[in-house]
């Protein structure tokens, strides 16, 4: 086949797709994968070093238990640890579509006192339902802040 002087030869008989994948594994599992998007390492490491140089001087990470989750606590604790902060604490959560309580998590939290909570959870209810556990058990009440990616943002069902 050839267009505008460009020759396309098939290789393959598996067609490739442009996806938006949030970790960096996932396109490396076919090469007839690209990516279209960003990963959420890309968003969690600025996160960190903004976190960092504003003050806050410990942190603890709570995420998804899947690729994109341990992607962005990896980008973040990195970031983070290199403008200087300290990582009190680490959780991960069970991956959709389990249903999950997340208060005895940040109940967990809550009591380490760390300055910043970074959290990754897929976007829809299930962010929404964090907000609500974070609300719930007073974490900002407690002078602990929440920083994420948009994932976090509630699905307005409230």
């Amino acid at each position: 086949m050839e267009r505008k002087g460009t020759k396309f030869t098939r290789r393959s008989s598996r067609s490739g797709c442009g996806c938006a994948p949030a970790a960096v594994p996932i396109t490396l599992k076919s090469p007839y994968t690209i990516r279209t998007s960003f990963t959420l390492g890309q968003q969690a490491f600025p996160l960190g070093t903004w976190a960092a140089k504003h003050g806050y001087k410990t942190a603890y990470t709570a995420v998804t238990d899947y690729a994109p989750g341990h992607e962005g606590r990896d980008a973040f604790i990195k970031a983070f640890s290199d403008a200087g902060g300290k990582i009190v604490g680490q959780v991960t959560f069970p991956p959709p579509p389990n249903v999950v309580d997340f208060a005895p998590f940040l109940l967990r939290i809550k009591d380490t006192k760390p300055d910043v909570v970074y959290v990754f959870v897929p976007a829809g209810p299930i962010a929404t339902q964090i907000m609500k556990a974070a609300a719930d058990i007073g974490l900002q009440k407690a002078k602990i802040h929440l920083i994420s990616t948009e994932d976090l943002v509630p699905d307005g069902s409230g």
